[in-house]
């Protein structure tokens, strides 16, 4: 603060204004090579920062920053050129006022402040007029910019633009990167899916059909209202003639006997040249109508798939165009009385906003799909839908497009966000994803122990006995190293368990009876039939436990009541005593999850031969290089 004060007496003093060469060397020349310093190291600063990421809003409201690419027109747009030039310019005449000073030489008589305290000093300027550069110019251009974009419409994932984030993008910045993996849940993973910019896209685009097929329908109903109404109007403005009015070959009937002779040839003369012209135009217009008897044909058939077509628009019912029809508002009006909806079932932060899911379409489809399938025992079991149903009162591009919804949403958690979960070796997260995954399926919000005793009453009711529980009896378990009496460092280790189903045959039996029942095919329903089970190994050592290896096996043979499971990993790299902790978990059945523990030890590998190893490892590159040339 002293030198401060000091430094400030010294600049309003009458030197300032005494002696130039002070003025150009104490404040001057440092005041251009701080500014000049500060501008190119946020030049470059913000250049690095605009190459290496982007933000993006996703639909939730959240800003979310990805990686981009060096050479994207994005990054080469916003690069601070002016900034740049500033601090150049500032730089040159920094080095042109110290060459013209030591050309000249000091000044003895005038005693000069200090360049490391006058360059301190005028840092601080420098900042300030920074920071009034950043408030004023920056403030209008991103504000100009702003109104740029909005006069382009918004450019967030939700309206599918240039700036969307692919679905590993998505998922790595909102979930994998995530800061609190640990205390994300159940409901935040399928939310974060829901919103995922690809599902978005393609419910936005499913709506936009929609619409379009409500506007003709609405145009067909228009049409068809005002040629009823014409066709009425004219029936009641041209009545049929009566009977005693009628046309003969002579024309009208005469009313005064009396006429001439001659008045009466003439207008026969002049009827009978009518009569003429008129045979022959009728003759014609059947060659005409012979001609084109081809090209009407044609025209016949296209009109009749077009009318058929209508026909069927015309019967599709829509909820917003149809009365009494059930569709997405009925949906959410029972969600509603379930205390579901619209706020979240559990508070989340990839909900998105009461704005946003007001304005946004397909962020409210979506969101409505996701609620309405976990709870989707009360939905489907309802008076009004079960009535509703057979007498076609559904909105069926509503319910048609819950079944998209639902595959599509568990082809985006099976095989991108749990594979990315495994990827990084997020046993957390994968066992959270693989547990929504199950509640997703079944129609459940949550994995309590109280939705687990209902989900196993349904089981025992429908597959008759304890037998018909989805277990399996795991023995025979243990870890190896094959043609090895031990497991060293970084060995191919595999992992072996014996398993048993043991409601094999209560839901064989079960399957069997619904085909007769249905009179169904039993290959082609038994053929359909898959269970997914997950299969997780873990080291525990010191303190520290490790996802080695996740290892899917799929059950499609209904039937089968046993086999044996092998699972290969590579041991962890640092001996010592380990508890592989192993996981089993079902992708279909609630309750059905098994963990147990297995206990070796680890050996250095530099302590055992692997030499036969290493001489098999190179024998595979070469044979491989030689099928690759």
């Amino acid at each position: 603060m002293a030198f401060l004060l000091s430094s400030f007496k010294e600049l309003t003093s009458d030197r300032l204004w005494r002696d130039p060469q002070w003025l150009l060397s104490s404040i001057i020349s440092p005041l251009m090579a701080s500014f000049g310093i500060v501008s190119l190291i946020r030049a470059a600063l913000q250049v690095y920062s605009v190459s290496s990421s982007k933000v993006i809003t996703t639909a939730t409201g959240r800003k979310v920053s990805v990686a981009a690419s060096s050479g994207s027109n994005h990054a080469s747009k916003k690069i601070p050129i002016i900034q740049i030039l500033l601090g150049g310019l500032s730089m040159a005449v920094y080095l042109y006022l110290r060459r013209v000073i030591l050309l000249k030489g000091p000044n003895s008589s005038s005693p000069t402040l200090s360049i490391s305290n006058s360059i301190i000093y005028m840092t601080a300027l420098a900042v300030l007029i920074q920071s009034i550069y950043n408030t004023f110019f920056q403030k209008t251009s991103n504000s100009a910019s702003k109104t740029t974009s909005n006069s382009k419409g918004s450019k967030n994932i939700s309206n599918g633009q240039e700036n969307q984030l692919t679905e590993e993008e998505y998922f790595t910045q909102s979930l994998i990167n995530n800061s609190n993996t640990s205390q994300i849940t159940h409901m935040d993973v399928l939310y974060c899916v829901a919103s995922c910019p690809e599902l978005l896209k393609g419910t936005q685009d499913f709506l936009n059909n929609v619409q379009e097929q409500m506007n003709k329908k609405k145009q067909l109903l228009l049409r068809k209202q005002h040629m009823s109404s014409t066709t009425g109007a004219a029936s009641e403005k041209n009545p049929q003639p009566n009977a005693t009015f009628q046309l003969d070959e002579s024309g009208w009937a005469d009313d005064d006997d009396d006429d001439d002779d001659a008045n009466s040839k003439e207008q026969n003369e002049e009827q009978h040249q009518r009569a003429m012209k008129l045979k022959i135009l009728e003759e014609e217009k059947k060659i005409e109508q012979k001609q084109m008897a081809a090209l009407l044909v044609n025209k016949t058939n296209n009109n009749k798939k077009d009318d058929s077509s209508e026909e069927q628009l015309l019967q599709t019912k829509f909820e917003e165009l149809d009365e009494g029809v059930l569709g997405q508002e009925w949906v959410e009006s029972i969600l509603q009385s379930l205390n579901v909806w619209p706020k979240p079932i559990q508070p989340s932060q990839f909900f998105p906003t009461e704005d946003l899911l007001t304005g946004n379409p397909a962020v409210r489809r979506n969101m409505c799909m996701l609620v309405a399938r976990l709870h989707s025992q009360k939905l489907n079991n309802h008076p009004a839908l079960t009535e509703a149903g057979p007498k076609g009162m559904v909105d069926s591009s509503y319910f048609s497009h819950s079944v998209q919804f639902r595959q599509r949403f568990g082809a985006l958690m099976e095989a991108v966000l749990l594979r990315l979960a495994l990827t990084h070796k997020n046993y957390d997260l994968s066992v959270i994803i693989m547990e929504a995954i199950c509640m997703f399926k079944i129609g459940v919000s949550s994995m309590d122990k109280k939705t687990i005793n209902w989900f196993n009453g349904v089981v025992l009711q429908t597959y008759g006995g304890m037998d018909g529980l989805p277990r399996l009896k795991i023995t025979d378990t243990f870890i190896e190293m094959p043609e090895k009496s031990e497991i060293a460092t970084l060995d191919a280790a595999v992992f072996t368990m014996t398993i048993e189903r043991t409601h094999a045959e209560k839901f064989l039996e079960h399957k069997m009876n619904l085909c007769k029942l249905q009179n169904l095919d039993p290959r082609m329903v038994l053929a359909s039939y898959q269970e997914v089970w997950w299969v997780l190994v873990r080291a525990s050592c010191s303190g520290t436990t490790t996802l080695l290896t996740a290892f899917p096996f799929i059950v499609r043979n209904i039937a089968q009541k046993a086999g044996k499971i092998k699972c290969k990993f590579t041991a962890p790299e640092k001996p010592g005593h380990y508890k592989f902790i192993v996981d089993i978990k079902s992708q279909e059945f609630l309750g059905a999850d098994q963990t147990f523990e297995l206990e070796y030890d680890i050996v250095d590998r530099a302590t055992v031969d692997r030499s036969d190893d290493e001489e098999e490892d190179d024998d595979e590159d070469d044979d491989e290089g030689k099928k690759d040339k």
